[in-house]
């Protein structure tokens, strides 16, 4: 017996040495420890520790690691070494942990992470292969070489452009990315990018690399491209059609077409007098002189839209637009025409045309004319409809509502007219007055019962340019 007592003893004083020697990283019932082993850079220790762990025990629980799930600590009064234990905030959505000093990064255990901002630290590698979730990333500012966002297939915003840095992307992998909107990856290394899977971009600002080609005929969604200081000799944006904004001064371009970009507003390009003179011929030189010029080229910043108006009242419908002298000419099509007819007089940005019943269904439009350069030129604007209104009628009344508390009450109104719209009150048990529901401006009003909204009263308000009505009044009861 005293013998066995012995070993048992032996054995214990055997397992705390080697405790001792190799500490491991517990998760048990006290959850994850917050220690050195655990989190061995002392500030991140301390963040995660003030953050997270609720009950001040120590230890991050399961629940306390479930509600982790934004991390801030960007800036320079924070400067870390490292991130680890980072990979046990499995629910983890939000990282910024920009302008630390970090060196690396790993969050591969990271799986939920959505929004990631590493910008301004020392970074020369960085696996998003498990972020899958990730929808926004900026990673600029680092020392990486080679970047892979292929598997980031919900990623949206992406911005790593290489301000200051020695080293520069000598790679950047996009893969078939379609989610992919707005893209910075200016001032690198880069000698070739093919954006060419990703079709939903409408930000792209590829400045200050090595490119001698781009091609975007692609991403026909572009609103904003800039490409300049490269080493491109052509570029190509004739299916680019909803351009409104392009840089791409200091490359080796000779001539750019922008004959098939109606709503292009700027190009900076090099050059002066030449390129203002030019904006509105089809081929605009590129000279390369040093000095960056702003051209306004012919295009609307402002549509006409649908009017609605009451007979025997007014209805205007405007345009808005760039360019150098310009003129203006209104045109109607009347409702069955397929032929439009010039409107004598009607010269003005502004037409103001006086509603009538033989004038409901009536389009109307304005062509723009710049005159003055080596070649006249003209844009259309697009067609908008007036619709002569009679004053709304309510064909169905909302009714009243019992429901339980905590569920969603429903009212709803139907009318008859065109251009109607709507605005929902509330008269509160015992006021005198009807308040107006801030955003509530739909057919049908839902609201989440509450034992204090028992009750109180709601009514719509329904309009258009002839007029309006109230529906009647009906009362919310909750169980």
């Amino acid at each position: 017996m005293k013998k066995t007592v012995q070993r048992i003893m032996a054995l214990v004083l055997c397992l705390t040495m080697c405790l001792s020697v190799f500490p491991i990283q517990v998760r048990a019932t006290g959850g994850i420890k917050i220690d050195y082993t655990n989190f061995p850079d002392w500030d991140f220790r301390d963040y995660v520790g003030d953050k997270f762990d609720t009950d001040g025990d120590g230890y991050l629980s399961d629940d306390e690691i479930s509600q982790a799930k934004e991390i801030n600590i960007s800036g320079n009064d924070i400067l870390l070494y490292n991130l680890r234990g980072i990979e046990f905030l499995s629910a983890l959505e939000k990282l910024d942990c920009s302008y630390t000093g970090l060196d690396t990064l790993d969050v591969s255990k990271n799986t939920a992470l959505k929004w990631l901002d590493c910008c301004g630290n020392d970074l020369e590698t960085l696996d998003l292969s498990n972020n899958i979730a990730l929808e926004w990333l900026d990673c600029s500012g680092n020392e990486l070489t080679i970047l892979d966002v292929s598997k980031n297939i919900a990623l949206a915003h992406l911005d790593c452009y290489c301000f200051g840095k020695v080293e520069g992307l000598e790679t950047l992998i996009l893969g078939d990315i379609t989610s992919l909107t707005w893209l910075n990856c200016g001032g690198n290394d880069l000698t070739k990018l093919n954006v060419s899977k990703n079709t939903n971009l409408t930000w792209l600002a590829c400045d200050g690399n090595e490119l001698t080609t781009l091609d975007v005929s692609k991403n026909t969604k572009l609103v904003w491209l800039d490409c300049c200081s490269n080493d491109l000799t052509r570029l190509n944006v004739s299916n680019n059609k909803n351009l409104k904004g392009l840089c791409c001064c200091y490359n080796y371009i000779q001539k750019l077409n922008i004959s098939n970009n109606p709503y292009l507003i700027k190009v900076y390009l090099s050059g002066e007098e030449e390129t203002e003179s030019y904006c509105e011929e089809e081929e605009i030189p590129c000279l390369g002189i040093d000095e960056d010029t702003t051209i306004k080229c012919l295009s609307f910043s402002a549509q006409p839209t649908n009017q609605y108006a009451a007979d025997g009242k007014k209805a205007s419908f405007s345009v808005t637009a760039n360019g150098r002298n310009l003129k203006y000419q209104w045109y109607v099509q009347k409702k069955g025409e397929k032929t439009w007819t010039k409107l004598s007089g009607k010269t003005g940005k502004t037409l103001t045309v006086t509603a009538t019943t033989g004038k409901n269904g009536n389009q109307y439009r304005c062509v723009i004319r710049s005159t003055g350069t080596a070649k006249s030129v003209k844009l259309t604007s697009k067609a908008a409809k007036l619709t002569v209104v009679t004053k709304p009628k309510i064909t169905m009344q909302p009714a009243a509502a019992t429901v339980k508390a905590g569920k969603t009450a429903s009212f709803k109104v139907k009318a008859t007219g065109d251009g109607l719209k709507y605005q929902w009150y509330v008269k509160e048990k015992g006021a005198a007055k009807w308040a107006l529901l801030s955003g509530k401006t739909s057919a049908t009003l839902k609201i989440k019962a509450k034992k204090s909204l028992s009750g109180y009263q709601y009514r719509c308000l329904v309009q258009n340019a002839a007029g309006k009505v109230y529906s009647k009044a009906v009362k919310l009861k909750v169980k």
